[in-house]
């Protein structure tokens, strides 16, 4: 629990340090300087994702085993090998990125060749130092990843805070130069400190000389990489450079800095905190009865799920009658405070969660082929929206990873209901969610947007619309009884057992 507290409260900070940066530099920075940082950010994280190497799961799996310290000298050489390759492949991917913008972009923003070199050197920082944290919280170096993950947006927030002070006007090419300096500090600090823990540890024991099997390794590599190429199609970044060239600056500008938001609330919200302590356990109970195994598994992968579509539904009903006078008050006069943009955004997040959700489910019962099957209908997906992108309007273009979210999901949860799960998802729960989104959408667009209310008045509509959602869920009592189970047997609060009483149906 310890561990957890510290991962979590370093993580709330930094995304209080993230939120306030991306808030100063969207209102002091002009509007095409900071579109253009936009796209060369959204083009880094697609050349980090194009040459991850299935790092987001290779890691985690390889560099624990360096807990017990005979395994460090293996892993150390492993993690040599997988860096020194990881960085040459990003270097290509970001050169692809770059010629791929050259031919796609062809709005206000231009990536112009006084960039190249900056962008480049930042994709590989980026994407470096973001598998060094994942290093270093394998490595149970959770107090040094906490120093680093608020240190390093507090540094890069003062040193923009500063420019603003002095009234020098910041452009793209800078804010990039500057986070490439403090990621790569970052990183060198997080390195520095891996390779000495295991240094210590090859000195401390007799080193094993057995290594993980080559074609596991391989394998490892090869489903994170191919689950990480089927996530891009959906991903912010993507989504970003679709419609570069459907919307003007002011409302590319407003996409850019809620995709921002929105994606720090994402790698913070209770799903995605949770994954990488549920997901170990989940896996652990596969020694346990069969049918015990799958009602636990299930109940608790569905209520991560349902966790994530809760708390962001309300959000969004809060958010409807207000979120355009939010943009307005973080973002100020240059962005188009359109709520639209806030409201689908932060509906993707809830399409992630349940994904990830279900190919938990389905890695579960080595229901592989599932994976992939969602895969291609991901790239499908993908296709349309790269070609009909331009036709379909921004509406479209934002509910677009949501669809392709709930989709995949559906045909990994169907195969692992073939090897013995009941359910992974509570359809019906997470469905009821999305009608209430779809509704106040609707109203932001063709009611609020064009009101002509008191503040007060709106945040009223706000309270309205979250009595609408409790009732709504009072109707349909949001747990189920194997969710509930689940629930009172780690909370022995009998207020609680008799509060989760009242919200389970029978």
């Amino acid at each position: 629990m310890e561990k957890f507290i510290t991962f979590v409260s370093g993580r709330m900070i930094s995304v209080i340090l993230l939120v306030l940066f991306n808030v100063l530099i969207v209102r002091f920075m002009p509007p095409k300087e900071y579109g253009l940082f936009a796209v060369l950010i959204a083009l880094a994280s697609i050349a980090n994702t194009l040459g991850s190497l299935g790092a987001q799961r290779f890691l985690p799996k390889y560099v624990s085993l360096a807990r017990q310290a005979e395994n460090a000298a293996a892993i150390r050489i492993m993690l040599f090998k997988f860096f020194s390759f990881r960085f040459f492949i990003v270097i290509v991917s970001a050169c692809l990125c770059i010629v791929v913008s050259l031919v796609w972009l062809d709005n206000d923003i231009r990536v112009e060749a006084s960039v190249f070199l900056p962008f480049v050197i930042l994709s590989v920082i980026s994407s470096i130092y973001a598998d060094a944290e994942v290093a270093s919280q394998s490595l149970n170096q959770q107090r040094v990843s906490r120093f680093v993950s608020i240190s390093e947006p507090l540094v890069r927030t003062a040193i923009v805070s500063l420019f603003i002070v002095l009234k020098h006007p910041l452009t793209g090419r800078e804010l990039i130069v500057i986070m490439t300096c403090t990621q790569g500090v970052a990183w060198l600090f997080l390195a520095a400190n891996a390779l000495s823990a295991l240094r210590k540890k090859i000195r401390s024991i007799p080193q094993s000389v057995n290594s993980p099997p080559r074609h596991e390794v391989l394998g490892i590599v090869a489903s994170g990489y191919v689950s990480g190429l089927t996530a891009l199609g959906a991903s912010p970044p993507f989504i970003r450079l679709v419609a570069a060239n459907l919307l003007s600056t002011s409302e590319f500008a407003a996409l850019s800095f809620v995709q921002t938001i929105t994606l720090s609330l994402q790698r913070y919200s209770p799903g995605f905190l949770l994954f990488p302590f549920v997901e170990p356990a989940i896996m652990g109970w596969q020694t346990a009865d069969k049918t015990e195994r799958y009602v636990k598994a299930g109940a608790a992968l569905s209520l991560i799920a349902k966790i994530d579509a809760f708390i962001i539904t309300f959000g969004i009903l809060a958010l409807c009658p207000v979120g355009g006078d939010v943009l307005h008050l973080l973002a100020g006069d240059k962005v188009d405070p359109r709520a639209l943009i806030l409201l689908l955004s932060m509906a993707a997040i809830i399409g992630g969660t349940v994904v990830r959700s279900s190919e938990v489910a389905a890695s579960f019962v080595a229901a592989y082929k599932s994976i992939f099957l969602s895969s291609g209908l991901s790239f499908i997906f993908v296709s349309i929206l790269i070609f009909g992108g331009p036709y379909m309007g921004l509406a479209a273009v934002l509910a677009f990873p949501i669809v392709d979210s709930l989709s995949r999901s559906f045909i990994m949860e169907s195969a692992a209901k073939q090897y013995g799960f009941g359910t992974v998802i509570d359809w019906s729960r997470i469905l009821l969610c999305f009608g209430l989104i779809a509704a106040a959408v609707c109203l932001s667009e063709t009611y609020f947007a064009h009101s002509s209310f008191a503040m007060a008045e709106k945040l009223a509509f706000s309270a309205v619309m979250i009595m609408i959602g409790i009732f709504c869920f009072a109707i349909v009592r949001p747990l189920t009884k194997s969710e509930n189970v689940l629930i009172a047997t780690y909370l022995k609060s009998p207020l609680i057992r008799k509060i989760l009483t009242f919200m389970a149906r029978h």
